[in-house]
């Protein structure tokens, strides 16, 4: 190989490993973020599931809005793993270019990630597990929704049976009848 050549590659080499630096960065700060707005979401809805029935709107909303945030997090670092991945294989095509073997990193880093398969509980990947939290905050948002729903639909059941039972009961009052008590006599009238 060319002195030319080798300088080309050590360029490109350390270009795409700034482009991976930044963009795995990203979103490693993307999740950071995330993690704070599920955070704070999460402590809104515990709050007005704590609270009576008045504040079940706001747990409805509060679960619907962290579903979305769920869902756009999960947006946003799917086009950071596709840069990521981008970075990544550029990094693999120089190292099987320019390093030796026992020097690859990127090349052997799916190998290592294989060779757990095996075992009882294999090797996540880091979009794995950003995958499985996000989808796990969206069933959080999505069953705080349904519960906040749930107690607003059953708050107003309870009036309306008491209200119904109030009405059944002076019916039923109307039709005893009723027994006509004198007043009794006092010690001067009985005496007269």
């Amino acid at each position: 190989m060319k002195d030319d050549d080798l300088k080309h590659l050590e360029n490109a080499s350390a270009h795409a490993w700034k482009y991976f630096e930044i963009h795995a960065g990203q979103r490693l700060s993307m999740f950071n973020f995330f993690t704070v707005f599920a955070g704070l979401i999460s402590a809104g809805l515990g709050a007005t599931l704590q609270g009576g029935e008045n504040v079940a709107y706001i747990g409805i909303f509060l679960g619907m809005v962290l579903v979305l945030v769920s869902f756009v997090f999960w947006k946003i670092d799917e086009r950071a793993a596709v840069l990521v991945k981008h970075a990544e294989r550029t990094q693999e095509w120089i190292e099987a270019h320019l390093l030796p073997e026992q020097a690859r990193l990127f090349v052997d880093e799916g190998q290592t990630r294989e060779g757990s398969a095996g075992s009882l509980i294999p090797v996540w990947t880091f979009g794995r597990s950003l995958r499985v939290t996000f989808a796990g905050a969206a069933v959080i948002g999505l069953l705080a929704t349904g519960l906040s729903g749930w107690r607003l639909a059953n708050a107003y059941k309870p009036l309306k049976a008491s209200k119904v039972g109030a009405a059944e009961g002076c019916r039923e009052q109307a039709r005893q009848p009723t027994a006509v008590v004198a007043p009794p006599l006092s010690a001067q009238s009985a005496g007269q």
